[in-house]
């Protein structure tokens, strides 16, 4: 298996703006709901346990 070769800048932005279009295209509602989701899952995720676990 070859290792994962680094995007140029020029490529990166290129992504970046399809990412960009295809949000757009999706519309701002699907977007939040997404991020939202995202949100929650990256907190609990990071959230230290409530109470200690011995």
């Amino acid at each position: 298996m070859e290792e994962p070769v680094e995007d140029s800048p020029a490529i990166k932005a290129a992504k970046l703006r399809r990412l960009m279009k295809q949000r757009e295209r999706l519309g701002s509602r699907l977007m939040e709901t997404d991020f939202a989701i995202w949100a929650l899952e990256e907190f609990f995720r990071t959230a230290p346990p409530e109470r200690p676990s011995h």
